[in-house]
């Protein structure tokens, strides 16, 4: 698949336009078919409304500089994306798995099933687009086969979170008709109720595995192996540069690393000689990762 530069802002703006969307249509179906399921789907339109909000306002805050902060703000798109994930449990998911244990226990007959049907349908087909252009940014270029994998050790928290959200509407689109059915074709109304339980479920599921990757961003995870091994690649590319004793990375937020390296230089190197080589690594180190913001070096005996 070629690569495609696909910015942050485009995957969470067309993440809030397929939510704004879901939000008028799913309450409107929600009202005129007295369905759990259509309400569970209207709250979760709100919350992850609300969700890209905040990721709008994480990724505007983590641009900030201040003299407060050594390398910027760029880790407070953690602390807003943690807050989306807050609301998608004890908002969305608790209040859906609370409506659907009301409908098991009272039962009521669906209506306007038509309008149901098609509303689902095409909530499918609008978070479905949404999912694409999310996984195309995790992929960066890698075929479609690879987009599990991507999710798994990618380190952009901002895109996998719309591609959590639109996942999650998706997989609630499909788990509504899928209720709704049981529910027609059995003449029993409470699988409208399990259907919004289940919906409820998903969420949780989701923002939970969203909570424990936010835990290693917000620890300190390190940066790839395969990034690490073409850093040091370039590294020993400098002759005065005898060996690598040490290279630690970790994200400081949206696209941005800082390097800690320690490196041994050829002893006959006067002190403006060194400091030459260290500004050279430091060009070398950022034109090899732009994502790389900050490089501290420090040399050893």
């Amino acid at each position: 698949m070629p690569k495609q530069n696909i910015s942050v802002k485009r995957t969470v703006f067309t993440s809030l336009s397929v939510d704004i969307l879901d939000v008028i249509l799913n309450s409107i179906a929600a009202i005129l078919t007295g369905s759990v399921v259509m309400l569970a789907e209207t709250l979760q339109g709100i919350s992850d409304l609300i969700s890209d909000l905040f990721l709008i306002i994480g990724l505007r805050t983590s641009e900030n500089k201040s003299k407060k902060y050594t390398f910027g703000g760029g880790k407070a798109i953690y602390f807003w994306v943690l807050l989306s994930v807050m609301i998608m449990i004890f908002f969305t998911a608790g209040l859906s798995i609370y409506f659907g244990i009301q409908r098991i226990v009272n039962p009521r007959p669906l209506q306007s099933l038509f309008i149901t049907y098609l509303i689902l349908i095409i909530s499918v087909f609008t978070n479905g687009y949404a999912v694409s252009v999310s996984s195309r940014r995790l992929l960066d270029g890698k075929e479609y086969k690879y987009i599990f994998k991507a999710f798994r050790e990618t380190n952009r928290v901002t895109t996998r979170s719309t591609f959590i959200f639109d996942l999650s509407g998706v997989l609630g689109a499909l788990t509504g008709l899928i209720a709704i059915s049981v529910s027609v074709i059995a003449g029993n109304p409470i699988f409208d109720g399990i259907g919004a339980i289940a919906i409820g479920i998903i969420m949780i599921s989701l923002s939970l595995y969203q909570i424990n990757k936010l835990r290693e961003m917000l620890i300190g995870k390190n940066i790839h192996t395969n990034l690490k091994n073409n850093l040091k690649k370039e590294i020993l590319k400098i002759p005065e540069v005898t060996k690598i004793t040490g290279l630690k990375g970790m994200h400081i937020g949206v696209e941005k690393l800082f390097i800690i390296l320690d490196i041994k230089v050829k002893r006959d190197l006067k002190t403006t000689e060194i400091e030459k080589v260290v500004k050279k690594l430091k060009e070398k180190i950022k034109k090899a990762e732009p994502k790389v913001k900050e490089v501290q070096i420090e040399l050893s005996d």
